[in-house]
């Protein structure tokens, strides 16, 4: 049986192109925008690629939906049609994991689950009490230096915005129609002279006390609850989840609620052969 393609051949070729580099900072709103994709959540594309052999995401919803109670589908129809996946998280080197990883926790809360930690290898089950689950509704990725991330993983369209207390611009000021990559350096020591160099845009958080700066996922959650309010009222409420990707995900989230192992003996259950 041929392959039921999760998404059309133009669909991936806009969305999985990864930036290249030009010496010259673009402003965010002269990028060209394409379609955010929720297919960099490797996660959720290996988790449904044994299913998409057997039929449509559509056919799949239909079925699978039968096994999810009606307050489950409600639940994962009202989170999944609020992602964000224009919007992305980054941490640069951070001295305690469990700073950064309480990151992964307040995105995965306003809606934005692409993570991406740069320059620090995670240790088997560490930080899991600090995520308190956010990692299994994350795509949470590792990076052994700025370069990796910023040419194998970060979409071409995405803009990369850097946080510096010294920078000129405050957080209100940037513009969040775009795609953006929100980028956060070492607790201690701040962004990197490379990450600052590579960072389309840089931008503060203002603070109106003694205090020097704010704790790491402290700053993140500021930044992330301001854009993607801001982000939300642009949409008019709405998310900027594609339509295929809202459905897959929808799909994806079902298989979870159900279990990997009994929804694919349903879905050949019902499929195979047909």
């Amino acid at each position: 049986m041929e392959k039921v393609r999760l998404y059309s051949a133009s669909f991936l070729d806009k969305s999985l192109h990864v930036r290249k580099k030009n010496d010259t900072n673009k402003a965010i709103m002269k990028k060209t925008l394409s379609p955010p994709s929720l297919l960099l959540n490797r996660k959720m594309d290996r988790m449904l690629r044994p299913f998409v052999r057997l039929a449509s995401c559509e056919r799949l919803e239909e079925l699978l939906r039968e096994y999810v109670t009606e307050k489950r589908k409600d639940r994962i129809w009202d989170v999944m049609s609020r992602r964000l996946p224009s919007f992305r998280v980054a941490c640069e080197s951070p001295t305690d994991i469990h700073n950064a990883l309480a990151i992964v926790r307040t995105a995965e809360s306003l809606g934005v689950t692409n993570i991406s930690i740069i320059d620090h290898e995670l240790k088997k089950n560490e930080g899991r009490g600090t995520m308190q689950g956010a990692d299994v509704w994350s795509d949470i990725s590792f990076h052994k230096n700025l370069a990796q991330f910023q040419n194998e993983f970060l979409p071409e369209s995405c803009s990369l915005v850097g946080f510096d207390p010294h920078a000129t611009l405050s957080i209100d000021e940037i513009s969040v129609e775009g795609s953006l990559c929100f980028l956060f350096g070492n607790e201690h020591r701040g962004l990197s002279d490379e990450a600052k160099k590579r960072c389309d845009i840089l931008c503060k958080i203002p603070m109106y006390g003694m205090t020097e700066s704010y704790n790491l996922s402290v700053s993140a959650a500021l930044a992330l609850y301001e854009c993607t309010e801001r982000k939300r009222r642009v949409l008019e409420g709405k998310s900027d989840v594609h339509q295929e990707e809202l459905l897959s995900s929808i799909v994806w989230a079902y298989i979870k609620t159900i279990g990997p192992e009994p929804a694919l003996k349903i879905a050949k259950r019902y499929l195979e052969g047909a």
